[in-house]
């Protein structure tokens, strides 16, 4: 086999190869303040101790089999974040979204990490 024919059976085989294996991960924003709900800000709130963690993501065979919009992906991840850990809402927050392909299957994938918040509650007093 020729030289030239090696190299372009090289440079067709890694072609092939990266066509079916990639991934990609990007940072959508960080975030001051995130909630899915109305909030009082009459009432007080304290800070859960731990970081709250989530993730949301979406299969592909040959096609996505769900909504992998930008917008429903990241209400999603912060509707679960909040729902699990049972935070009203969340401060200091920063969504990642990663993706990966193999062949026909691949999958999206965003995690939230981010301050919970929960309402303060008051002492229970004491009676007569």
């Amino acid at each position: 086999m020729k030289a030239s024919n090696k190299k372009i059976l090289t440079v067709v085989l890694m072609l092939f190869l990266v066509s079916f294996a990639t991934n990609c991960v990007s940072v959508q924003g960080n975030y001051a303040f995130l909630s899915e709900k109305e909030i009082d800000f009459n009432k007080e709130y304290e800070k859960k101790p731990q970081p709250i963690k989530a993730e949301y993501s979406v299969p592909f065979v040959l096609l996505p089999l769900g909504d992998t919009r930008v917008s429903r992906m990241s209400a999603e991840v912060i509707q679960k974040a909040c729902n699990e850990n049972g935070v009203e809402f969340l401060t200091n927050t920063q969504i990642n979204s990663s993706s990966y392909y193999f062949f026909l299957y691949g999958q999206v994938k965003y995690e939230l990490t981010g301050d919970g918040w929960i309402e303060k509650q008051t002492p229970a007093k004491k009676g007569k």
